[in-house]
């Protein structure tokens, strides 16, 4: 607990926040003592740990090496998953033109077969209508 004068001078900070903010695992924030208060959100969900921030900032200097050393780290996750982002947007692209390729050849084929073709399908979807239907 702290005492008044402590809490006006103490600024406290979430543990949703010092993680974002501090890149600090659970692990980390562990052993800090940490106040619970009711969730102001709901009721019924799990109380808040509340942190010194100074006590977070220790944790994340520490492991960091200062300042400079957490901008570089939080710097390095963005570009980590800006590029996993701009990979999977890649795949996407190739996806689309794969699938775009296929139909384009689909059509072309359906187009040299000309009428042959599309009666051919009509003929072959009819005769895998009635084995569904005898089936039954």
């Amino acid at each position: 607990m702290l005492c008044g004068q402590c809490k006006r001078q103490e600024s406290l900070i979430s543990k949703s926040t010092a993680k974002q903010r501090y890149s600090l695992s659970d692990a980390e924030l562990a052993p800090l003592g940490s106040l619970r208060k009711a969730n102001p959100h709901k009721k019924d969900w799990q109380a808040m740990h509340l942190y010194l921030e100074s006590q977070v900032a220790r944790v994340s200097h520490r492991k960091y090496g200062g300042a400079e050393g957490l901008v570089q780290h939080q710097q390095a996750r963005l570009d980590s998953s800006m590029d996993s982002k701009i990979r999977r947007r890649e795949k996407e692209k190739q996806q689309e033109q794969r699938e775009s390729e296929r139909l384009r050849r689909i059509r072309q084929r359906i187009g040299e077969g000309g009428e042959e073709a599309v009666q051919q399908a009509a003929a072959t979807a009819a005769e895998l209508s009635d084995v569904e239907v005898e089936e039954i």
